[in-house]
């Protein structure tokens, strides 16, 4: 599977392009390559199974040549656009719905219940220069692209200029984008052609799950309590074929993400449900969240690696390359467990169960006490997160350790879910301190990165004098552990940085 990195930036009404180029070449040395016309046509299913899945698919046609490409569109790109693209050439006379059908199935293991359909069609001249810098090769493009739906007049039209890195440090990329960001009629872009062309002829962006419901201090414990962890379930479900697909992490992340704020949310409105029903939904939560944090745990040490060379020093080349080669293969086993846990029978149930559950007609068999105004429960909510935050702050001051500050980072995130969702029953000063804490979980989480990074260093040496690896890979891993502990060994400088500026008593206090 090939990968693009790629910056997009916008052209507003006073772009230059004659201008661009001397800037450019300032840059490095410029090479005109020859102008293109090309026309895509994007494709879906009727009921939007790509889109579902995080993917865009399109038929590019350039001089009689026709090729498809699968792409995921990014939940939250950076100015770099690091993509995975899945790529085939297909004849004149073949289908294309039913070739991208086949190539989703084959190679992401996605079955669509449609052939897909044109939903947007791209008319785009293209002229283009190879750029060649100290410490990189790009290629760039001016775009004019012409927007319109399936067999009707142009709907809409922008220009961009795109850079794709063809070799060398992405790095140097990022730095040229800066430059040009907003100098020559130029703006920085995190959307793809077809997010903007979507947007052009109105059809609906890339949305995933539901936002959690309004509260208001009348609305009843048992109502609030279900309309969150639906909300929450919903979005977990709504991330789970981007998930399965695999190309962009940030759904895997995102699914983790709804499945805390769903336990959350049983823990806080605990006396909304019934204790068993409580119970077995919170086990079953807990238990495909693990599967998800094994991939997720991989997929942060895959996307730390360049930051682990460039801080650590890129060579030996050999052992990173060794280090990388372990990551994936640990990580390839992790997907296929989190794959056949999504597939199990016992999956089905879980989410057959939340359904009932979280269902406005499950108020009929509640507690009693769900049917009670959340406004004046709203402190009482809170309290058991805040005594669970109190002590293991009060525990991390007693023993410095590295482990229970990882404690304090675990009940700081219940607590935050609690004040994000209650905070209008308390006013907007709990609100602020609120976010407070979403930063203060932020700082702990980089320390956690660095001490799960050191245990797997720890893990991956051991195998590695078993194996009798190579002197280069036992280098890497040593500096990679030796680093990490070096971090968590300052653990408690950190977290009393952090705490300083989370103020935890004004916090609580404003909760009693």
């Amino acid at each position: 599977m090939d990968r693009e990195l790629e910056l997009k930036l916008i052209c507003n009404a006073s772009f230059d392009r004659e201008l661009l180029l001397d800037q450019l070449a300032e840059h490095g040395t410029l090479r005109a390559v020859e102008p293109a016309d090309q026309r895509d046509v994007y494709v879906d299913t009727p009921h939007g199974d790509l889109r579902a899945a995080g993917l865009s698919a399109r038929c590019r046609t350039v001089a009689g040549r026709r090729r498809i490409d699968v792409k995921p569109v990014p939940i939250e790109p950076d100015l770099l656009m690091d993509r995975a693209e899945l790529s085939t050439e297909v004849s004149s006379d073949a289908q294309i719905g039913s070739a991208v059908r086949d190539l989703v199935h084959d190679r992401l293991g996605l079955p669509i219940a449609a052939d897909a359909a044109p939903v947007v069609e791209l008319h785009t001249q293209r002229r283009g220069w190879r750029l060649r810098a100290a410490d990189f090769e790009a290629e760039l493009v001016v775009d004019s692209v012409a927007v319109s739906l399936p067999e009707e007049l142009t709907a809409g039209h922008f220009m961009e200029v795109e850079l794709e890195l063809v070799e060398g440090d992405p790095n140097g990329l990022v730095r040229l984008g800066a430059h040009l960001t907003d100098r020559n009629g130029l703006t920085a872009s995190n959307q793809s052609k077809y997010e903007r062309a979507r947007t052009i002829v109105g059809l609906p962006p890339y949305v995933y799950g539901e936002s959690p419901p309004e509260l208001g201090p009348k609305t009843s414990l048992g109502q609030v309590a279900r309309d969150f962890c639906l909300a929450q379930y919903r979005t977990m479900r709504a991330h789970e074929p981007g998930t399965r697909v695999g190309l962009d992490p940030e759904h895997l992340h995102k699914m983790r993400v709804a499945i805390r704020r769903t336990r959350a949310g049983l823990a806080i409105f605990r006396r909304a449900f019934k204790k068993v029903e409580r119970e077995t939904l919170a086990d079953e939560l807990r238990w495909i969240a693990q599967r998800l944090g094994s991939v997720r745990d991989l997929d942060v040490h895959l996307l730390a690696l360049s930051h682990w060379r460039e801080r650590l020093g890129q060579e030996p080349a050999r052992g990173w390359e060794s280090l990388e080669r372990a990551l994936t293969e640990r990580h390839a086993l992790a997907r296929a467990r989190l794959l056949e846990a999504l597939m199990s029978s016992r999956y089905r149930k879980l989410c057959t169960r939340a359904e009932s559950s979280f269902a406005p007609t499950s108020m009929k068999h509640a507690p009693k006490g769900a049917r009670k105004p959340i406004g004046p429960a709203a402190k009482d909510l809170l309290r058991p997160a805040a005594r669970r935050f109190r002590r293991a702050h009060d525990r991390f001051h007693k023993t410095r350790a590295p482990e229970d500050a990882h404690n304090l980072r675990i009940a700081t995130k219940r607590l935050r879910y609690g004040i994000e969702l209650l905070h209008p029953l308390f006013g907007k000063g709990v609100g602020r301190r609120g976010r407070r804490l979403g930063t203060f979980q932020d700082e702990l989480g980089e320390l956690n990165d660095a001490a799960q990074a050191g245990a797997l260093a720890a893990e991956l040496s051991l195998a590695a004098l078993a194996n009798n690896a190579d002197s280069a890979y036992a280098h890497v891993l040593g500096r990679l552990e030796g680093w990490a502990t070096t971090t968590t060994d300052h653990a408690a400088m950190i977290v009393d940085q952090a705490l300083r500026q989370l103020d935890v008593d004004k916090l609580l206090g404003a909760l009693d």
